[in-house]
């Protein structure tokens, strides 16, 4: 066959020579399907860069993984530790390094770029400059409300309420009482609405939330086991979502108003 060339290929961009201050190298799918799973909570405001990123950051119990849209955040921690690793993953060299092979990979980071390299490729990304919302400060650690519920009976009351909620707003109400939760949804505009109840573990005064049905239901995704942890503060305040039997993952949402 035939190759035809166009121009000099001198003139295609060569890997930059970058002097990394950190390298390790890890064969853990688990970490980058975790950095995958967060790039779905960044945000798509190029106006705020530092949002639509990924950020590692390392930390005395591992290397934690934070995306936030300023709606939710997801949070996984890991066990690589790392020292002195601040950084934040460009959205597009994750949407590439998500069709990559990753069992073992080499990993450099300096202050402007990361290099993920194998045997078989090499791809290397200029990283986000900005500074990143402290994500700590984020995380209330007074949400001594708790509620237990089956995750699989929960997301199929969201996706048959959602049938019936408000289009733009997405609003699903919760109204929680003892041992029982109620998940509603009205469209007035369609005068469309329904209501379900499902048990779930509640000791606590009754109390209404409400939230965007979408949101929710993908950081419900998120969870592999059968039960999902709320944990709430006041109706209006951010809530915790945790997997019961995996630690390594913390989300929030901001609720939505029920007004």
């Amino acid at each position: 066959f035939e190759i035809t060339t166009y121009g000099d290929v001198s003139e295609f961009p060569q890997i930059p020579e970058i002097e990394y201050q950190t390298q390790f190298t890890t064969n853990s799918v688990d970490m980058f399907n975790r950095i995958i799973n967060a790039m779905a909570f960044t945000s798509d405001d190029n106006l705020r860069a530092v949002l639509t990123s990924v950020l590692l950051n390392s930390s005395p119990e591992g290397l934690t993984i934070v995306a936030t849209d300023s709606v939710r955040l997801v949070k996984y921690q890991t066990d690589i530790m790392l020292e002195n690793i601040s950084v934040m993953l460009p959205k597009r060299a994750i949407e590439i390094l998500k069709n990559l092979p990753r069992e073992s990979v080499a990993i450099s980071i300096s202050e402007s770029a990361i290099k993920f390299d194998t045997s078989d490729y090499v791809l290397v990304a200029r990283l986000i400059n900005g500074k990143y919302p402290s994500y700590q400060a984020i995380i209330p650690t007074s949400n001594n409300i708790v509620v237990v519920c089956d995750k699989n009976l929960l997301m199929g009351s969201l996706a048959r309420m959602s049938l019936v909620a408000n289009p733009v707003t997405r609003l699903i109400k919760f109204r929680i009482s003892k041992d029982s939760l109620q998940v509603s949804a009205q469209d007035s505009n369609s005068s469309s609405g329904g209501v379900e109840f499902m048990p779930c573990e509640y000791e606590g005064e009754e109390m209404t939330i409400g939230f965007n049905y979408s949101k929710l239901n993908d950081l419900l995704k998120l969870i592999s086991s059968d039960t999902i942890r709320f944990e709430i503060s006041q109706p209006k305040k951010p809530v915790i979502i945790k997997d019961t039997k995996d630690d390594s993952l913390l989300s929030l949402i901001m609720p939505s108003s029920v007004e």
